[in-house]
């Protein structure tokens, strides 16, 4: 598009296959919860995507900030920020836990190899209404082409249950 993306409010969009959204230098914002996008691609300055059910992001471009929103989650390709922008990911309901390391039944995983996927100067992962947050496996965010800082936010007990949370900037819990 030559402007912006922007959903308008009380529709859905339902695409089964591989959706590519492009609004270079422009914002993207698909966020109605009750989207449903098979594989999805985004090039754009601040994109939000909101997905009710599960997510499979392919190669997302932002130069900003970028929010993603779904029931769950997987990370095939690169998610960019650029290591002075910010990339957010949250479950879709509230009181879902994350699982920082493995892909339990139920939960908001991301493992070891989604998180390699991102690049932005911080990772947040959850908001106020996230339940639990548990690191169940090694996470390493220990490197400098990834961008190193890392905010954990939930309505909930944040938790180390099987791994060593690595971070080479600045924690924020």
């Amino acid at each position: 598009a030559g402007g912006g993306i922007t959903q308008v409010s009380g529709t859905n969009i339902v695409v089964s296959g591989l959706s590519n959204l492009a609004a270079s230098g422009n914002t993207i914002t698909v966020n109605q919860t009750t989207n449903d996008f098979g594989t999805l691609t985004a090039v754009g300055t601040d994109i939000v995507i909101v997905d009710n059910n599960a997510l499979t992001l392919g190669s997302i471009t932002g130069n900003g900030t970028v929010s993603i929103t779904a029931q769950n989650l997987t990370i095939n390709s690169t998610v960019n920020a650029t290591l002075t922008g910010t990339v957010i990911l949250a479950p879709t309901a509230a009181g879902i836990t994350v699982d920082l390391g493995t892909k339990s039944s139920g939960n908001f995983g991301l493992s070891q190899s989604d998180l390699n996927n991102i690049t932005g100067g911080t990772l947040k992962i959850g908001d106020s209404s996230t339940g639990a947050i548990i690191n169940t496996a090694p996470i390493d965010r220990n490197n400098l082409t990834l961008g190193t800082n890392l905010t954990l936010i939930s309505g909930g007990p944040i938790t180390q249950a099987g791994g060593n949370l690595t971070i080479g900037g600045t924690a924020n819990f």
